[in-house]
């Protein structure tokens, strides 16, 4: 058990997130969505294209999820998001047993919750009320945290 957790998946854009489910004895969970539109790039390629995916499709994102207590990884079902979903740059909570990303629907002009539960490892998807939205907009996420202070 010395190791670290160890994943066979190359991974070019991922949301990496740990959730604590007990202190004593530990148990966790990491949590990796990794966009599939990236599966088909080349390493070595010079090639500009990222992708074939068009533009506008929608986008499976893989979810990986290791857990501490059989300290393997294992392949959950795809997420799968509209074009217009998007993560926004901000920190993952993990509350109530949980992970819990900020995300954009840019199409609907609206802000979603991504829900992570980590007992059942399911997924879910809330709107937030518009009222909450335009707090999101005028909050900035500090840059770093240093012994309290932010920058």
């Amino acid at each position: 058990m010395g190791s670290h957790p160890d994943s066979k998946t190359s991974i070019w854009k991922t949301n990496i997130s740990m959730l604590v489910l007990r202190s004593n004895p530990l148990r966790f969970k990491i949590v990796r969505l990794s966009d599939s539109r990236y599966d088909a790039v080349d390493l070595v390629s010079d090639s500009d294209s990222e992708s074939e995916y068009s533009d506008e499709e929608d986008v499976s994102w893989h979810c990986e999820i290791f857990d501490s207590k059989s300290w393997e990884w294992k392949q959950s079902d795809d997420l799968n998001l509209t074009y217009y979903d998007s993560f926004k740059n901000t920190q993952d909570v993990s509350a109530c047993g949980g992970l819990h990303w900020l995300m954009f629907n840019h199409e609907q002009d609206k802000y979603t919750i991504l829900s992570f539960e980590g007992d059942k490892e399911e997924r879910g998807m809330t709107s937030l009320p518009d009222s909450l939205g335009e707090k999101i907009v005028r909050v900035r996420s500090p840059m770093c945290h240093s012994k309290g202070n932010s920058g």
